[in-house]
């Protein structure tokens, strides 16, 4: 296999000149948000008897609603989720999609700098590694987007270190990427890189977050595809995506930063090499699988191996298989996906519904389904303004060009922290309204508070809110009986600015 590992100069020309329908946009977004919601319940499986357990039925096939318990022993309190909620893999696709400008280009210091570190208090089911990188980008002195090497201990298991963070987080947020840069396959692959290396440093996760990229972007203009065609693209995408990183000083930079930073001993390139061939090598063994049990793909490429099941490689050809596999029956591969007990369910169907909203549009989704979707109106929206903004009409695009600096960027989140004791204590009720740096104005709906049975003195408080834009989210943190918010982000935000009105502050693109 030849593969350039030196990101040197790629010659070749792309040739998709199409522009996707909103209908295939659309179901882009929507079917991935249903697989999410409906595979976020069975996530935490370990056997398939569990789903019985859980829920009173051998298969889940629809929505339920659900209690997730949320936190470690001591911390941890129940949460009602209502049918149709949607995780963390919809909520950060729809933050990277706020953060494309009106000429259609990614603004990833926006993303990092204001969307990430808000989302902490909002997110749900975020992995370990991305809330580990959204604190870390903004409590680190002499750190951005391109130098958040985070190394974490943890007394809730291994310590987290930032080149080895593999896992699917970067892959489930780029599908807004893949529609702005319909037209330009190198530029696409750069997005998705940088979109990566803000969480995730470890080779599966980046090139995970470029194989499903670049394949929604191949099947939104596509008519029919065939499974040779679709392994054959996925092949060419993995022996040069490197290519498009040629002669970009983000990604030397950063290459050099990964090497000097090892712990392990082994380069940047050592992994590349080693996650290419992985890659290769299952897509090599698709056909194969496609007329036997899916669960004999699932178990060939680690996806229900506990220590691998969350691989951004893994779960993405995992969806890839189900979708070659059950190519004119798409609710046949959510349903099965989302009860395939020990496998990452909602990413996957995550996944699996984008490809296939990508491919057949709107048509492909089940009505039951759209109509308990959680903020379903807002996938439209979302989808008409990134179409809008891919055939150059700024009226419906999320950012302009605008320009404020990171310190604003920060000040603005720091304001946002200080309120939150209002709506964490008494001061705001159900109807009060708030405004959010990253999401605008919203309202508050409801408002819950659960004691924290083995954490005397805390409560968990629960605040929803319905934000103008479409979204809702359901903000979180325990709160002490003196008043203090466990989640908060203002000693580190106070830090940081500090830092910054030293040093002189960056510029970065914000609304």
């Amino acid at each position: 296999m030849q593969s350039n590992l030196d990101f040197r100069s790629h010659i070749g020309a792309d040739s998709n000149n199409s522009i996707p329908s909103l209908e295939r946009i659309e179901g882009a977004l929507t079917f991935s948000a249903i697989g999410d919601a409906l595979g976020w319940p069975t996530e935490f499986g370990r056997y398939p008897a569990s789903v019985r357990d859980r829920f009173g039925k051998n298969w889940v096939s629809d929505f339920v609603p659900w209690k997730k318990f949320v936190g470690g022993r001591f911390w941890g309190y129940e949460e009602q989720i209502g049918e149709g909620e949607y995780s963390d893999d919809t909520q950060l696709t729809l933050s990277v999609a706020r953060c494309i400008d009106d000429t259609g280009s990614f603004d990833v210091e926006k993303f990092a700098y204001l969307e990430l570190p808000s989302w902490i208090l909002y997110e749900k089911g975020g992995g370990r590694s991305i809330k580990a990188a959204a604190r870390h980008i903004i409590s680190k002195k002499g750190i951005d987007w391109r130098t958040n090497f985070y190394r974490i201990s943890s007394g809730q298991g291994p310590a987290l270190l930032y080149e080895d963070a593999g896992a699917n987080g970067a892959a489930m947020r780029v599908l807004p990427l893949a529609v702005v840069n319909i037209n330009d396959n190198e530029k696409l692959i750069r997005d998705c890189f940088a979109n990566a290396i803000v969480t995730h440093g470890h080779s599966r996760a980046i090139l995970g977050a470029i194989l499903y990229g670049c394949l929604l972007r191949f099947l939104l203009t596509k008519r029919l595809v065939s499974a040779v065609e679709v392994i054959e693209y996925l092949k060419e995408t993995v022996q040069g995506w490197t290519h498009s990183l040629a002669g970009w000083e983000v990604a030397s930079v950063w290459r050099a930063d990964w090497d000097r930073r090892s712990i392990s001993g082994k380069t940047l390139r050592d992994s590349i090499k080693e996650t290419n061939e992985e890659a290769v090598e299952y897509l090599g063994q698709i056909s194969s699988h496609l007329a036997i049990n899916h669960k004999d793909y699932y178990v060939r490429v680690g996806a229900l191996d506990r220590r691998t099941k969350g691989s951004g490689l893994a779960t993405v050809l995992t969806a890839v298989y189900m979708f070659l596999k059950y190519i004119d029956e798409p609710d046949t591969a959510l349903i099965e996906a989302v009860n395939t007990i020990g496998s990452d369910t909602d990413t996957i169907g995550y996944f699996i519904g984008g490809l296939f909203g990508a491919y057949k549009g709107m048509s492909a989704v089940p009505s039951n389904w759209i109509a308990k979707l959680q903020d379903r109106e807002y996938f439209k929206r979302t989808a008409t303004a990134l179409r809008l903004t891919l055939v150059g009409d700024t009226t419906g695009a999320f950012s302009s060009t605008s320009h404020m600096t990171r310190q604003g960027a920060l000040m603005s989140l720091y304001a946002w922290e200080i309120g939150l004791h209002e709506l964490f204590w008494e001061a705001l009720d159900s109807g009060s309204p708030v405004s959010h740096p990253a999401l605008g104005r919203g309202i508050v709906e409801h408002k819950e508070a659960k004691p924290l049975p083995r954490k005397s003195g805390y409560t968990a408080k629960l605040v929803r809110v319905k934000f103008d834009c479409g979204q809702t989210c359901t903000f979180h943190s325990r709160v002490s009986s003196s008043g203090t918010i466990s989640e908060s982000l203002t000693s580190e935000l106070r830090r940081s600015l500090d830092v910054l009105d030293r040093a002189g502050s960056s510029r970065i693109r914000c609304p």
